[in-house]
């Protein structure tokens, strides 16, 4: 079994407990690298974050399968560590 299908069975059989840390975990990065994004004024890494985040938390919210979420999860978080590290290389340094 590799890894990602652990992830996902994991995922699965605590479901509830994994969504409220997950859930956590992208609102905040997500709100974070959305929040440099509008004070630089880079309205199209806007619109990345806030896709990639509302997209993985509406698959929490309307209960989507475990590999559905796992995947959404890990998504979401790169891209917004992606455009918070982009933002933070073109603004601050």
């Amino acid at each position: 079994m590799n890894w990602m299908v652990k992830q996902e069975a994991e995922f699965d059989q605590y479901r509830f407990a994994y969504m409220c840390v997950m859930i956590m975990a992208i609102s905040c990065l997500g709100g974070v690298a959305a929040y440099i994004s509008i004070e630089n004024l880079n309205w199209f890494f806007v619109a990345i974050t806030t896709f990639a985040t509302m997209g993985s938390l509406s698959m929490f919210i309307g209960q989507a399968s475990a590999k559905l979420c796992v995947r959404g999860f890990y998504i979401s978080m790169g891209i917004s560590a992606l455009v918070l590290l982009a933002c933070l290389v073109l603004y601050y340094l």
